[in-house]
């Protein structure tokens, strides 16, 4: 009898519990904004502009700027605090190597790099990740462990990648896989954006570069997220370059694997807000039909870019952070 009477309390908490959980996914983080330096006002800002997710990197050698100190871990833990505050998801991008080492980035799958870098993501991820230190320090804090970590930038650049290579790239992407989940089981590997179609005719097409990428299984499995930045000439092209990142996906058996767009934009000289606009109503529309997880724009705040002409211009507000009728436009087509 005591059961049977339990029975309507089990159905009603079963039944809020679901409410809760479709809410929940109704509200996934979908929108956001690519992020070079922040002051810690910003992150209200953004909120209220409807971003979802901040991508930004974590460079290696700003945590330790010198071979013989300890990690700094200043700057990021304000990132870090300021985007919890706020509950934004943050997407660190794994990148750099310390230039204390000696052709580090020639040698990142080599020692004295790759003991290095192990050592660094484990302690980053040890710290921000699912019951990291960093949490343990601030009780009061809402609870926003990083989720998700990407593991380098554009490594068929030569911009990023000294001397492209898919397979020397899945190596270093398995290994950081490891790594990361050594840290925090729970954690999710988002692969590095790679470049649709490079502007370097010599830098390897963005599907082609995956498939070599995936030619390794362990290559293939390293990661739970696949990203590109299909920059292109319009909207449609981008879809192309995302459905040519798909196929390679679904070839290499990663049909069930998600996929984020984490860098896209126009500089000023584009119709910026035409473009914005229409990009993210393509990603929101084929969010099932490609399993798009999410789509970044390039970038918050315009500012100098020694490797990006076009860059310069991109942001949703200025240098000064004056905004510009972008961030309106990104504000009313992110809102959902």
């Amino acid at each position: 009898m005591r059961s049977l009477l339990a029975l309507p309390l089990l159905v009603a908490l079963l039944a809020a519990h679901t409410g809760r959980d479709a809410a929940l996914a109704q509200a996934r983080p979908f929108f956001g904004v690519h992020v070079r330096s922040v002051d810690g006002g910003d992150y209200g800002r953004m909120r209220r502009a409807n971003v979802d997710i901040i991508r930004m990197a974590f460079n290696f050698s700003t945590a330790k700027p010198r071979e013989h100190a300890g990690y700094d871990w200043g700057r990021f833990d304000r990132i870090v605090l300021g985007t919890a505050r706020e509950r934004l998801t943050l997407l660190p991008v794994l990148y750099g190597v310390p230039s204390w080492i000696p052709e580090a980035r020639k040698k990142i799958l080599e020692q004295p790099v790759r003991s290095a870098w192990r050592r660094y993501v484990e302690a980053l991820v040890g710290r921000y990740g699912h019951g990291g230190e960093l949490w343990a320090d601030h009780p009061r804090l809402p609870y926003r462990p990083v989720e998700d970590w990407q593991v380098w930038n554009e490594p068929n650049s030569f911009v990023n990648w000294p001397e492209p290579d898919p397979h020397e790239y899945g190596r270093f992407l398995t290994r950081t896989a490891r790594a990361i989940h050594r840290s925090d089981p729970d954690a999710r590997v988002v692969s590095a954006g790679v470049v649709g179609e490079p502007i370097n005719g010599s830098a390897e097409r963005g599907a082609r570069y995956l498939r070599r990428v995936f030619s390794s299984k362990a290559a293939a499995r390293a990661a739970d997220v696949i990203a590109v930045h299909p920059y292109a000439r319009n909207v449609a092209a981008e879809k192309r370059l995302i459905e040519d990142t798909r196929k390679v996906m679904n070839q290499a058996d990663l049909s069930r694997t998600p996929l984020w767009v984490t860098e896209i934009g126009w500089g000023r000289k584009a119709d910026q807000r035409k473009y914005l606009r229409r990009t993210l109503e393509m990603t929101w529309r084929q969010r099932r039909r490609l399993r798009i997880e999410g789509v970044v724009w390039y970038q918050w705040q315009d500012g100098p870019d020694h490797a990006c002409g076009w860059c310069v211009s991109a942001g949703l507000i200025h240098h000064d952070g004056v905004a510009k009728p972008l961030l309106r436009v990104y504000r009313a087509t992110a809102r959902r």
